[in-house]
């Protein structure tokens, strides 16, 4: 398990190289936080290889590495976000990606993982 999770955060990719100060970049500290929240949320999700996850603003700090823990994980990924991220959530891994502003997305999913 202890490897799994190594491999998992080795492969990680955090947002560009923002500064907060000098000394402290932002992303370090955006893995860390947003890192561990992934990781809570999806182990308390409890999901296995081949379950199917629904991940909201899969594009987001928390979301975009939800998407790569569950593709980590073999667990196939439904990613909401806004027209301009999908290509990113889907580059993250996602198998289906829908827009979440337009109308009747809450429907899509479901159809298009029948």
């Amino acid at each position: 398990m202890e490897e799994d999770m190594q491999h998992m955060w080795s492969s990680l990719r955090p947002p560009q190289s923002l500064c907060l100060r000098s000394s402290i970049r932002l992303s370090e500290v955006a893995v860390l936080v947003q890192g561990l929240t992934a990781l809570l949320v999806f182990e308390e999700a409890r999901a296995k290889a081949d379950d199917t996850v629904l991940i909201s603003a899969a594009a987001g700090g928390v979301g975009s590495i939800a998407v790569q823990i569950a593709k980590a994980k073999n667990v196939k990924v439904i990613g909401l976000a806004s027209a301009s991220k999908l290509e990113l959530v889907r580059s993250l891994g996602a198998e289906h990606v829908f827009d979440y502003n337009q109308p009747g997305w809450s429907s899509a999913p479901l159809e298009d993982s029948r």
